[in-house]
């Protein structure tokens, strides 16, 4: 197994458990643990990032986190690195109270769930249901 992988920072979102859940920028979510959390600030949307992986039980996991910097591996593909991207992470208040309005929204929907409602048109509804709870939860 080639322990490192490098990959461009599409999304992080940090989980109830305190666990950053990053998607790269070819769909792929890999998992860095809390105990890594000082690497959190690290892995910024649009960085390109190198993940040294472990094996636990036949599991991989992220050992490691650091910046790419270099050539990279003819192999891969990897955006460049853009400079001054910000990074606003949620706080743990904020991961809850997004969770919480997502659950609600989504139960709500489906409660008043009519037929010849779109998918699309649902989920949008959805959305914008869970942004106005979750303006509410943080008031």
């Amino acid at each position: 197994m080639d322990n490192e992988i490098v990959i461009t920072v599409q999304s992080t979102e940090v989980n109830q458990y305190g666990d950053m859940v990053v998607m790269d920028t070819m769909g792929v979510e890999h998992k860095v643990k809390k105990r890594l959390s000082n690497s959190f600030d690290l892995v910024q949307v649009g960085r390109a990032v190198v993940f040294t992986m472990e094996e636990f039980k036949g599991f991989p996991y992220v050992n490691e986190v650091r910046l790419f910097d270099g050539k990279p591996p003819e192999n891969k593909r990897i955006e460049p690195i853009t400079a001054g991207v910000e990074k606003h992470p949620l706080s743990k208040d904020g991961a809850i109270a997004r969770a919480v309005a997502m659950k609600a929204s989504v139960d709500y929907a489906t409660a008043r769930m009519t037929p010849g409602i779109g998918l699309e048109e649902g989920l949008d509804w959805v959305m914008g249901c869970a942004e106005k709870i979750e303006g509410w939860l943080l008031r």
